[in-house]
């Protein structure tokens, strides 16, 4: 018989052996012996009984499912942190009178509450006044929502006035009103990878409403 023929075969019993095992559960207590008997190879222990690999493979599922609740708790514990600040932001803004106080308390806002020592709104009638290459960039970069990454060195410079040396991964929320960008709010951090295309932007968003409406109140319509 060759030796793909044997191979064949024996990747037939194989199969006919797992789908006994599967159609019989109670092999194993019929045949307890077996337990005991069998000895599987491990890569540190030389081989192990089928208890004793059982017991292994619950202890790593329980392990694995411990890391994946801590993991979840952490998101939990951020996720609060983050609520809790735009709920404070928001308080602030809303005792602005003036776009002036309201650009101010933001930004000291971002920096109490978030952490985050890089921020600016920028009003898009004052970005309309210049005719900086990157505008078109940054507006691309907006159509679908907020943005969370990097940014060339022209692009900070646009939104920032000059290009922070600790700017290195970026948020850009669009803050609109009734369909009108009013603003773009900006966030950096010295972390690359702070910023990630793929966080979720539900909280800072509901934020952004609240911007929108407040600018729209002290603006009149006439946003300088």
């Amino acid at each position: 018989m060759s030796e793909s023929n044997t191979a064949s075969l024996l990747a037939l019993d194989e199969d006919l052996i797992a789908e006994y095992l599967e159609s019989n559960p109670d092999f194993f207590c019929r045949n307890p012996e077996l337990l005991v008997r069998l000895r599987l190879p491990h890569g540190e222990r030389g081989t192990v009984s089928l208890l004793e690999r059982q017991l292994e493979l619950a202890r790593h599922r329980h392990r694995d499912l411990e890391e994946e609740i801590t993991a979840l708790l952490g998101v939990a514990a951020h996720n609060e942190q983050v609520a809790r600040a735009c709920h404070r932001l928001g308080v602030d803004v809303m005792g602005a009178s003036t776009l002036d106080q309201l650009l101010a308390l933001l930004s000291e806002g971002v920096r109490l509450h978030l952490g985050m020592e890089i921020s600016r709104l920028v009003l898009c009638s004052r970005l309309a006044e210049t005719q900086h290459k990157a505008l078109a960039t940054v507006y691309e970069r907006l159509k679908k929502g907020p943005y969370f990454g990097r940014l060339t060195e022209d692009e900070k410079r646009l939104l920032l006035g000059h290009v922070p040396q600790r700017a290195e991964s970026l948020a850009l929320m669009p803050v609109r009103h009734q369909g009108q960008l009013l603003g773009i709010w900006v966030i950096a951090s010295p972390d690359a990878g702070h910023f990630q295309p793929d966080m979720d932007a539900l909280l800072i968003s509901q934020l952004c409403e609240v911007l929108a409406l407040r600018i729209a109140a002290l603006s009149h319509g006439k946003l300088r």
